[in-house]
């Protein structure tokens, strides 16, 4: 099933509230008001683009990301990632350990694109989530966030969230 695509209904009521409780939320809020969240719609793109993202730079995971979607023929395609090799993954800039829990979601893209998200609580999709190797709180985070527009999501753990705050 798809997720959500677009920016979600509450983002305006989200963004006015946050500045009317935390003045310093509020200025930060002002500082970075663009891009707004926008889903993509394709759960397994945001899985397998947060595991690049994991621990590394914004700069450098945007780069490591567009030389993967080279390796995907230009756009974000499951089926090469299930067979990268080592030797690829070198090239693109991605660790062993990286390229595994990518070649283990690529494997099971057809499951979690089936999965109704958006019926299920917080809870259900951590527990979803949560056994695929290398996938952990920081990832979860980055999909509720981004793929299903969960409101309720303060990724604490996330260095971007800590620098701001």
């Amino acid at each position: 099933m798809p997720t959500p695509k677009g920016t979600p209904f509450w983002w305006e009521d989200a963004k006015r509230h946050l500045r009317d409780v935390d003045s310093e939320i509020g200025r930060i809020i002002d500082y970075v008001e663009e891009p707004p969240l926008i889903g993509e719609g394709d759960i397994v793109r945001t899985i397998c683009n947060a595991v690049v993202g994991q621990q590394i730079s914004a700069i450098a995971a945007d780069a490591i990301w567009k030389r993967l979607l080279d390796y995907c023929g230009g756009t974000f395609d499951p089926k090469p990632i299930a067979k990268i090799t080592e030797n690829d993954l070198k090239k693109i800039g991605i660790s062993r350990s990286k390229g595994r829990t990518l070649a283990g979601i690529a494997e099971i893209s057809e499951h979690l694109q089936d999965i109704e998200w958006s019926k299920m609580s917080s809870e259900e999709v951590v527990g979803e989530l949560r056994p695929i190797w290398g996938v952990g709180p920081w990832t979860i985070d980055m999909v509720r966030i981004f793929s299903l527009l969960d409101p309720d999501v303060l990724p604490i753990g996330d260095i971007g969230v800590i620098r701001c705050i």
